[in-house]
């Protein structure tokens, strides 16, 4: 077997292995978008994460903080994009409601 594709089929793995877990953090990010309050990121806890990660060694924290900022920003961006869903929801409910039964809706479009 050449080594070259067996180092390559393990990183595949660890790579499979690393996208599940970030699936789950997304998932948890999301869960705790919808109880805080909006406001975006936490620069403290964000950089509290990074010192003790780095503390774990034997990555450079720059590293561990180049990869954890991108993990940041990405729970950022799913919490974001569940807010607007979430407001575009309640808007068409309020719309839907203030029309009445049979009432044609203001968010569809118009035929003219």
């Amino acid at each position: 077997m050449d080594e070259l594709a067996a180092l390559r089929r393990a990183i595949d793995a660890l790579d499979d292995q690393l996208y599940a877990l970030l699936v789950q953090r997304l998932d948890r990010a999301r869960a705790l978008g919808a109880l805080k309050p909006v406001g975006g990121r936490d620069p403290g806890r964000e950089a509290a994460i990074v010192a003790r990660l780095s503390a774990h060694g034997p990555l450079d924290p720059e590293l561990v903080a180049l990869i954890w900022a991108a993990f940041f920003a990405a729970s950022d961006k799913v919490q974001q994009a569940d807010r607007l869903d979430a407001m575009l929801h309640a808007e068409r409910a309020q719309a839907t409601s203030a029309e009445g039964p049979g009432a044609p809706s203001t968010l569809r479009r118009r035929e003219d």
